[in-house]
């Protein structure tokens, strides 16, 4: 099968007017400008002149493991404020509205997974929103370690009476178990669920997602990172331009979002449009998220997040990068997902016209080579 007649937009920059792109078993087998007499099919979709690009991905949000309808909390653990064994893959639920919402703005892949009330709030997957259960829509499980900092895991338990209900407590908790971990690792010992989740972690295998907003809170992740030696990408990050320095030297990523919101308190202050520019030009690793759940944000704010990156000055083709190919990289799945080329995975938007105007409506989605009902 093959997407005609649209400009490719393949998400790592290249640009293909009148462009075709075929593919077979869910996998693209070819892309490029359309060939002079090429034949097309009853089968195949014209895509009227419009833009064709990668599936957009959501580095960061609960689609599925917080449905929208019921206002469920199953991604957030209450009772254990360090459960870095609990698996996202374990709570997706594929009739989740969001999802539909999703595949209506160009959305094909979320990564979702643990709030942020626990401290290791657990393992981190990358879905697919091709209508299936967890075992066929997860591409990649455990794609990274979810940490909290700041006042979310305080108030969740130093509410209850339990630590950590200081920052303080939270570092030593944190410091205990990547200490059980690394001993784990130095001697061998057979190691508890918890540390054996965080193992991969310390063999440099997977990052660590650690929400933290204020400056203090980002620093003293990126502290541990070095301290530890583990991979670390900021989540939320409203004032990491001011720990620029720090990143860079710790080689840490940054996810923003949700942008949408007002600094509702010190911790909050710094939301900015602009923010993503700056950590881009600085040579660090940006991607934007709506981190969706009941109550907070919706995913379908994803395309109208990378427009308003652009309306502040970042390049709209480095702002579609923030939500495609920059985004699939943080997570660990740009082998499958994020852009447009031979030998990945089949996951393409079809839009009216450029997707980053706000007008811009989404005439089709392929999913795996497959249609999506939107």
């Amino acid at each position: 099968m093959k997407i005609f007649n649209g400009t490719i937009l393949t998400g790592d920059g290249q640009v293909y007017p009148n462009g075709c792109v075929s593919f077979q078993d869910g996998r693209i087998t070819a892309l490029g400008p359309m060939r002079a007499g090429e034949e097309v099919s009853g089968e195949d979709y014209d895509a009227g002149g419009g833009y064709i690009l990668p599936g957009l991905v959501d580095p960061h949000c609960h689609v599925g493991s917080g449905p929208e309808a019921v206002g469920s909390t199953e991604y957030s653990e209450l009772y254990d404020p360090l459960v870095p064994h609990y698996d996202a893959a374990d709570a997706f639920l594929p009739v989740d509205p969001a999802i539909r919402k999703a595949l209506r703005r160009g959305i094909t892949t979320v990564v979702g997974g643990p709030g942020s009330t626990a401290l290791a709030g657990g393992q981190l997957a990358a879905f697919k929103l091709n209508g299936a259960y967890a075992p066929q829509a997860c591409i990649k499980r455990a794609c990274a370690v979810k940490f909290a900092l700041g006042e979310a895991p305080k108030s969740a338990f130093g509410g209850r009476g339990r630590a950590p209900g200081t920052r303080m407590a939270a570092a030593a908790l944190l410091r205990r178990i990547l200490d059980e971990t690394r001993a784990c690792l130095d001697t061998g010992k057979t190691p508890s669920a918890a540390c054996k989740a965080m193992l991969p972690l310390l063999e440099g295998k997977i990052p660590a997602h650690i929400h933290a907003q204020r400056a203090d809170d980002i620093r003293f992740a990126l502290s541990l990172a070095e301290e530890y030696h583990f991979r670390v990408v900021i989540v939320h990050g409203q004032q990491s331009p001011q720990l620029i320095e720090e990143m860079r030297r710790v080689g840490a990523g940054v996810i923003f979002g949700p942008l949408f919101f007002t600094s509702r308190d010190m911790e909050s202050d710094g939301i900015s449009f602009r923010s993503p520019e700056i950590t881009r030009k600085a040579g660090i690793l940006t991607a934007v998220c709506t981190d969706a759940c009941p109550g907070l944000s919706s995913v379908q704010l994803l395309p109208t997040t990378a427009s308003l990156l652009a309306r502040e000055g970042m390049d709209p083709m480095d702002a579609l990068r923030c939500v495609s190919l920059d985004a699939a990289r943080l997570c660990g799945i740009e082998n499958r997902v994020g852009s447009l080329a031979v030998g990945k995975d089949a996951d393409i938007a079809v839009y009216d016209r450029f997707p980053l105007e706000l007008t811009a409506r989404v005439r089709a989605v392929f999913v795996d080579g497959r249609r999506a009902a939107l």
